[in-house]
């Protein structure tokens, strides 16, 4: 569920986006598979974003013991400008192997590299356009 209506910029997605980011810092499982957001329960636009923000982040009361975490954004002066509330997150089901990316790095396999070519062309005679009005 999405509520508010404010008047002015609302808080930058980059800096929503690294919210979010930090809520990895609250593993301390050191699960090494990448977490993608899953869910987010509500968003609350409470005023406008400023250029810098603070994000308070923290794992949410959830009387049913799923994972979920809060994050509220808010300026210098401690304003809440951003409540999101209720984010479950997925962990993919492969770890990444670092040797294995770096051998493939290595090795060439599996990378394309897409180059853009610019080939003149000679301008030719067109065929003679009909004007607008006919």
């Amino acid at each position: 569920a999405a509520s508010g209506t404010v008047e002015g910029p609302l808080p930058h997605p980059a800096l929503v986006d690294a919210a979010m980011q930090c809520m990895r810092l609250l593993d301390g499982d050191g699960d090494s598979r990448v977490g993608l957001v899953f869910t987010i329960k509500s968003v609350e636009v409470l005023a406008p974003g400023a250029t810098a923000m603070w994000a308070l982040i923290r794992r949410a009361e959830d009387g049913r013991g799923a994972d979920r975490i809060d994050i509220d954004l808010a300026t210098d002066d401690g304003t809440v400008c951003l409540r999101l509330r209720g984010i479950a997150g997925r962990r993919t089901e492969q770890t990444p192997d670092p040797a294995r990316a770096e051998q493939t790095a290595d090795a060439g396999e599996g990378v394309t590299t897409l180059v853009p070519v610019w080939d003149p062309v000679q301008r030719t005679e067109s065929a003679t356009w009909p004007k607008s009005s006919e």
